[in-house]
């Protein structure tokens, strides 16, 4: 179901992850964002968090390093 918010954030989940392996780093975090606010949405914090890991790589290849850091230690707390 497209209106479902669970299968939208893992379809951007998904998405993030294939734009990340294809070197399309700022689509791929674009994606992690939308991925993680929308498991976030559902109330779903463990899949939430778990969307932060491939964020901090996209992030640091990007050269982000102070946000992939801030990325880094949200996590760390949520886990």
């Amino acid at each position: 179901d497209p209106a479902d918010p669970e299968l939208q954030a893992l379809a951007a989940w998904t998405a993030g992850i294939a734009a990340l392996a294809g070197g399309a780093l700022a689509q791929s975090e674009q994606c992690l964002v939308r991925a993680h606010d929308g498991f976030a949405a559902a109330g779903d914090r463990q899949h939430a968090a778990e969307t932060l890991v491939p964020r901090i790589v996209a992030l640091a290849m990007a050269g982000r390093d102070a946000e992939a850091v801030a990325c880094g230690e949200t996590a760390r707390a949520r886990f």
